[in-house]
C-alpha cells in the first residue's frame, strides 16, 4: 500500500481511513436521523416523570394528596397566543433560547372565588404581567398578587382584588417569557440536525406538550378534559417558517425596533386539549400527497430540505392521506381539522421499556392537524428505507393518525383513562394499516404486539396494574402511560370486537365518536355506546349482563385468567377459570370456587376437528364472573382449540391428551390450524414454562412440525425463548457424561434441530429475495437467514459471502438487499478476514446516511482477530480518527457484546477505557443504554462481579459527568440471565440431543 499507512493489529491500511471523521460527517446526507447530542439527556423524557411533574412545594418537596389537581374556579373556553421563539443571539426582541409570549385565555366562573389557578412552570412573568377583565361588564379587575403555589410549584395563583362572579365570562392577559429548553426535549425546546451538503448545523424550535408540558411554553388550565379552541400566531425570522396547528391565514411583517420578522396567524382551531397544542420554527421543506388520495386537505410531510428533495416523505404523505380518507370513512365521522402536517424532528423522546422485554415502544407526539414525529419513523427514502422499517412507519403512520379521532376528536377526561386514547389507537392502527399497506399482514401482527406483550406485561407485579388507572397522581400517572394501556387496551377491544362481532364494534364506536366529539370522555361512555348499538343489533349478552358489567372486570383489575382444560370423558371437557398468578397444578378442582379472584366474565369460543372454522369468534359459553367451571360437549378423541385465534384475552392449559391430539394434527398438516393459534398456542406454552407450571419439553413439542412453518409471527415464538440460549451457547461447551473423551458444545443440539428445520422453511419462503417481494416475506426472510447464518448454516454463509463479494469487486452496485444487511455485513466481514474489514471500513468511512453506516459499524466488529479488534475498540472513541457518532459507537459495543466468543473484549473494552468513554458520551444517558448493551447477553456469576466492580470503580466519574447508570435494573437482568441459564440451559440442551438422537436412529 503506497502512501502512509495505520496499523490495526495485524493490518495496516492507508491513513486516509482514519482521517475522515469531520469530512464523513459533512457528507452524510441523512444525518436527520442522528439524535442530538443530548438525546439521553439527564432530565429528558426518560426521567422528566419523576423529577418534572410530581407537585412540588418552592423547596422542591414532593406533595400529597389531590393538590395537583386544578381548583377549577373558571373554566377556559378560547385561548389566544401569541409567542416568538427566539433561536439567534443578539435579538432586541429577548435572549436567545427564550420565547416572549402574550396569552389571553376566555374562561367562564363556575365559582365564587377571589383567586384564579391555572398550570404555569419555568416560565417568568415581568411585573404587571396579568390583567384580568370581566368580559360582560368590561370591568378590569385589580390583582393584588400572583405567584407560585406554596403547595404546588407548578400551579400559578392570581390573587384578586374582588370576587369573581358565576355565570361572567373573564378574560386573562399574561405577558410572560418561556424557556426553549436546551437539554430537556419536553415543553419548547431546541432541536438541531446537520446540513450534509454546507456541514452547517440548522437550529429549530419544537414542542411536546404530553401530559404535562403545555405549561412550560404557555400559562393554561393543562388538563386533558378542560378543551377550548385556540388562535395561535407565532413570530418568526424571515427565513424560517412556522407551523402550527390550523392552517395559515397570513403572514406579515413584525411591527419591531428590529427588522427581518415575520407573524404567522393561524385560523382557529377546533376544540381541543392543551396537550395537543404544537408548533414548530424551522427551516424544513415539505412535500406534498396526491390531493385525489384526500379531497379538499391538504397533507404534508415536513423536514430538511435535502432529504425532502431525495423523496424522503412521498411515502408517508400517500400512506397518511390514504390512511385518514379509510379512517373517515370506517367511522363514519370526518376528519375535524382543515389539513395535517407531519414533521420528521430529530432526537424526538422515545420511552424506553425495560431491557428484557426487548420492546421499545414508540411514542410521538400526536396532535390535531399537525403531528410530530422522530425523524426514522416518518422519513422513507427509497432504495435506503429498509422493508421492516418501511412496514414500522406506515404502522405508526395509522397509530398518530387514529389519535386524531381517538384523543384529539374525543379525549380522556383525564389520565386515568388514556386507554381510550391508546388503546383505540393501538388497535386501529393495524386495521388502518390493513388497509393502506397489507403486505405487512398488520393483522396477524396484532396478535403478537397486543396481546402476547400485554400477556408478559400484565404477568409481572411491577408492570401490571389495572388498565383503568386506579390512581390521579401524576408521578404514578405518568410511569403508567405506557405498556398496559396501549397493547392490553388494543387486547380488550380485539376481545370486543369478538363479543360483540366488529359490524356492532364498529357501529358503537362510531356513535360513541359522534356522541362525544369534542368533549371528554371516560370508559363508561364507551361502554354505554357500545350496550345501545348491541341491543339495537340484536347482540345478546349472557345473564342480562351489559358491556359495562363485563368490561369492568378487565377493565378495573390487573392480570388475567388462565382456562385450564381437562379431559373428562371422550364426549366432555371442563373448562376452569383460574386467576393468571395461581399455578395451574395448585389449584384444586373441589377448591376452585376459593379462588379469592375470579372477578372476570369469560368469553369461551372454541373449534374442533368436526367443526373447524377459525373465523367464528362468538363465544359459544361465558364463564361468569364468580364461577370456576363449566362443562362442554366436544369428542375428545381429536384436536380441539379453545379461543380460536387469541380473540380473547385469556391463557389457555390443557390437559396431556388434548395437548397430544394438537401435536398430532401440527405434525400432520399443521395449515389445519390457524397462523394465529399456532402461535399463541407456543406462546402460552413456553410462558407456562417460564412460570414453573411445566416443563419446557412440552413447549419444545409442539416445535416439531416446524420445518413447514413459514408464518413469521409463529417462528417469533420460538425465536424469543430461545433467544438467550441463542446467545449464549458457544461459552457453555462442556463434557458430555455419554463421551467424556470430547468436548459437546451446548449448542450442537440446538444447531441439529433447528438448523434444517429453518432451512426447509427459507426454502419453501425462498431463499433470495426477489425484485417483487414485499412486506412481511421480506421480513420472515431476513429473521430466518439472520438465525440460520448464526448457527452455521453453509447455504447462508455462503450466499453472505457470495453477495458482500460481488459488492466488493463493483462498489457501485450493492447487491445485498437492504433488509439482509444489518446481519450479512457481519457474515461478510467474518468470512474474509482482513481484506474483508478493511473494504467495510472504507464504505464505512464513504457512507452518506446513518441507516448505511449503522449497519457497516456493526460489521466492523465482526472480524475474528482480537489484535484487530482491541486496536479499533480504542480508535473508536477518538474523534480524530474514523468520526465514530454516539449512535455508531452504540451499535458496534453492542455488536461486539453479542458475539459470545468476543464479548470477554467488550468487558476489557469497558474496565480499562469505561473514563474516557464517559467524557466521550458527554454526560449523557449513552453510559446507561451502554451498559444495557452489555447486560443483556453478561450470564455468569464472575461476569456479574466485573460488572458491579467496573460501575464501583467509576462511579465518581459518572457523577462528575452529571450521568446516571441505573445499576440496579442491570444488575436484575444480568441475574435473570443467570437464572435462566440455571434453570433451562440443562434440560433445552437435553431435549435438543435427544431429537437428534431420534432423528439419527430414524435414518439407520
Amino acid at each position: 500500500m503506497a502512501g502512509v499507512v495505520y496499523a490495526y493489529g495485524s493490518l495496516t491500511f492507508p491513513r486516509k481511513f482514519l482521517h475522515m471523521g469531520g469530512e464523513r460527517f459533512k457528507k452524510k446526507e441523512y444525518d436527520i436521523f442522528a439524535p442530538p447530542t443530548n438525546i439521553w439527556q439527564k432530565g429528558s423524557r426518560d426521567d422528566v416523570f419523576t423529577k418534572n411533574y410530581i407537585p412540588r412545594d418552592k423547596n422542591g418537596t414532593l406533595t400529597s394528596g389531590k393538590k395537583f389537581r386544578l381548583p377549577l374556579e373558571v373554566v377556559p373556553f378560547h385561548y389566544i397566543l401569541e409567542i416568538t421563539p427566539i433561536l439567534n443571539n443578539g435579538s432586541k426582541l429577548g435572549a436567545q433560547w427564550t420565547a416572549p409570549g402574550n396569552i389571553k385565555i376566555l374562561v367562564d366562573c363556575v365559582r365564587v372565588s377571589d383567586s384564579i389557578t391555572l398550570h404555569a412552570f419555568l416560565i417568568k412573568f415581568p411585573k404587571d404581567a396579568i390583567k384580568i377583565r370581566d368580559l360582560k361588564t368590561g370591568e378590569k379587575l385589580d390583582v393584588t398578587n400572583h405567584g407560585q403555589s406554596e403547595e404546588n410549584e407548578d400551579f400559578y395563583v392570581i390573587k384578586l382584588a374582588k370576587e369573581l362572579q358565576v355565570g361572567h365570562k373573564y378574560e386573562i392577559d399574561i405577558t410572560y417569557i418561556a424557556p426553549v429548553s436546551l437539554k430537556r426535549l419536553d415543553g419548547l425546546y431546541r432541536n438541531q440536525y446537520t446540513d450534509y451538503k454546507t456541514g452547517q448545523t440548522k437550529y429549530l424550535v419544537s414542542t411536546q406538550f404530553e401530559p404535562y408540558s403545555a405549561r412550560q411554553a404557555f400559562p393554561c388550565f393543562d388538563e386533558p378534559g378542560l378543551k377550548a379552541s385556540f388562535d395561535i400566531s407565532i413570530g418568526r425570522k424571515a427565513h424560517h417558517i412556522s407551523l402550527s396547528n390550523g392552517n395559515l391565514v397570513s403572514s406579515v411583517p413584525m411591527i419591531t425596533v428590529e427588522k427581518g420578522w415575520i407573524v404567522d396567524t393561524f385560523n382557529t382551531t377546533v376544540k381541543m386539549s392543551t396537550y395537543t397544542v404544537a408548533f414548530i420554527v424551522s427551516d424544513y421543506s415539505y412535500t406534498e400527497a396526491d390531493s385525489n388520495l384526500f379531497p379538499n386537505r391538504p397533507v404534508r410531510i415536513y423536514g430538511p430540505k435535502a432529504v425532502i428533495d431525495r423523496g424522503g416523505g412521498e411515502f408517508s404523505a400517500n400512506v397518511s392521506a390514504r390512511v385518514l380518507a379509510f379512517y373517515e370513512n370506517y367511522f363514519d365521522v370526518p376528519y375535524p381539522m382543515q389539513k395535517m402536517d407531519s414533521v420528521a424532528v430529530p432526537g424526538f423522546p422515545v420511552k424506553l421499556y425495560d431491557k428484557f422485554r426487548k420492546k421499545k415502544p414508540i411514542k410521538l407526539l400526536f396532535i390535531a392537524g399537525l403531528n410530530i414525529y422522530r425523524d426514522r419513523y416518518l422519513i422513507e427514502i427509497p432504495g435506503v428505507t429498509p422493508e421492516a422499517l418501511r412496514g414500522t412507519i406506515s404502522s405508526i403512520l395509522a397509530h398518530e393518525l387514529a389519535h386524531q379521532w381517538f384523543g384529539n376528536l374525543v379525549t380522556c377526561d383525564y389520565w386515568q383513562n388514556i386507554w381510550l386514547n391508546e388503546g383505540f389507537a393501538t388497535y386501529y392502527s393495524y386495521i388502518g394499516q390493513n388497509f393502506t399497506n397489507p403486505e405487512f399482514e398488520p393483522m396477524k401482527k396484532l396478535l403478537v404486539d397486543a396481546n402476547q406483550f400485554a400477556f408478559r406485561l400484565d404477568s409481572r407485579e411491577r408492570s401490571s396494574y389495572p388498565i383503568l388507572l386506579d390512581s390521579d397522581h401524576p408521578d404514578e400517572l405518568a410511569h403508567r402511560f405506557f405498556g398496559i394501556p396501549y397493547y392490553k387496551g388494543a387486547a380488550l377491544i380485539r376481545m370486543l370486537d369478538g363479543i360483540l362481532t366488529s359490524n356492532t364494534l364498529r357501529a358503537g364506536i362510531s356513535r360513541y365518536l359522534k356522541r362525544w366529539a369534542f368533549k371528554a370522555a371516560v370508559q363508561d361512555d364507551l361502554f354505554v355506546a357500545l350496550q345501545e348499538q348491541a341491543e339495537e343489533d340484536g347482540i345478546e349478552l349472557p345473564n342480562n349482563l351489559t358491556v359495562t358489567d363485563i368490561m369492568n372486570g378487565w377493565t378495573k383489575q390487573r392480570g388475567f385468567p388462565v382456562i385450564r382444560v381437562v379431559t373428562l370423558n371422550s364426549s366432555t371437557i371442563s373448562v376452569i377459570q383460574i386467576q393468571n398468578d395461581v399455578r395451574v397444578d395448585q389449584v384444586k378442582t373441589k377448591k376452585l370456587q376459593e379462588q379469592p379472584y375470579l372477578s372476570w366474565h369469560v368469553p369461551i369460543s372454541i373449534a374442533s376437528a368436526d367443526e373447524p372454522d377459525f373465523s367464528n369468534h362468538s363465544p359459544k359459553v361465558w364463564l361468569p364472573k364468580g364461577v370456576a367451571l363449566v362443562n362442554m360437549d366436544v369428542d375428545t378423541t381429536k384436536w380441539l382449540i379453545i379461543n380460536p385465534d387469541a380473540t380473547a384475552y385469556f391463557r389457555v392449559y390443557y390437559d396431556d391428551n388434548i395437548a397430544a391430539n394438537l401435536r398430532k394434527q401440527l405434525n400432520t398438516d399443521h395449515s389445519v390450524i390457524s397462523p394465529l393459534t399456532r402461535s399463541q398456542l407456543l406462546d402460552d406454552y413456553f410462558n407456562f414454562a417460564a412460570q414453573g407450571e411445566m416443563q419446557i419439553s412440552k413447549a419444545l413439542e409442539f416445535t416439531t412440525y416446524f420445518g413447514n412453518e413459514t408464518e413469521e409471527i409463529v417462528w417469533h415464538i420460538l425465536l424469543n425463548n430461545l433467544r438467550r440460549l441463542h446467545y449464549f451457547y458457544q461459552e457453555h461447551s462442556d463434557a458430555s457424561e455419554r463421551n467424556t473423551s470430547r468436548s459437546v458444545p451446548a449448542f450442537q443440539g440446538l444447531r441439529d434441530y433447528l438448523l434444517p428445520r429453518l432451512e426447509s422453511a427459507l426454502m419453501k419462503i425462498g431463499f433470495e429475495q426477489s425484485p417483487e417481494d414485499r412486506g412481511a416475506i421480506i421480513t420472515t426472510r431476513s429473521r430466518l437467514l439472520s438465525w440460520a447464518c448464526r448457527l452455521g448454516s453453509q447455504l447462508c454463509l455462503d450466499y453472505a459471502n457470495k453477495l458482500f463479494g460481488q459488492w466488493m469487486n463493483n462498489t457501485d452496485v450493492n447487491p445485498v438487499p437492504t433488509d439482509l444487511q444489518e446481519f450479512m455485513y457481519c457474515y461478510g466481514v467474518r468470512a474474509g478476514g482482513g481484506k474483508n474489514w478493511l473494504f467495510a471500513v472504507d464504505q464505512f468511512a464513504k457512507a452518506t446516511n446513518l441507516l448505511q453506516s449503522l449497519r457497516l459499524a456493526k460489521s466492523l466488529a465482526c472480524i475474528e482477530d482480537e489484535d484487530v479488534l482491541n486496536v479499533f475498540m480504542d480508535s473508536v472513541i477518538d474523534k480524530e480518527t474514523l468520526g465514530v457518532s454516539k449512535e455508531e459507537f452504540l451499535v458496534i459495543f453492542e455488536s461486539l457484546s453479542s458475539n459470545p466468543s468476543r464479548r470477554h473484549l467488550a468487558i476489557k473494552f469497558l474496565r480499562t477505557r469505561l473514563p474516557a468513554v464517559i467524557r466521550y458520551l458527554n454526560g449523557t444517558r449513552s453510559v446507561n443504554v451502554l451498559f444495557g448493551l452489555l447486560t443483556d447477553y453478561v450470564h455468569t456469576e464472575e461476569e456479574l462481579v466485573e460488572v458491579q466492580k467496573i460501575y464501583s470503580e467509576n462511579l465518581q466519574q459518572i457523577i462528575l459527568e452529571d450521568d446516571v447508570v441505573d445499576i440496579d435494573e442491570h444488575i436484575v437482568d444480568i441475574k435473570d440471565n443467570i437464572q435462566w441459564m440455571a434453570k433451562y440451559y440443562q434440560p433445552i440442551r437435553e431435549w435438543f440431543e435427544s431429537q437428534t438422537r431420534e432423528q439419527s436412529h430414524r435414518k439407520v
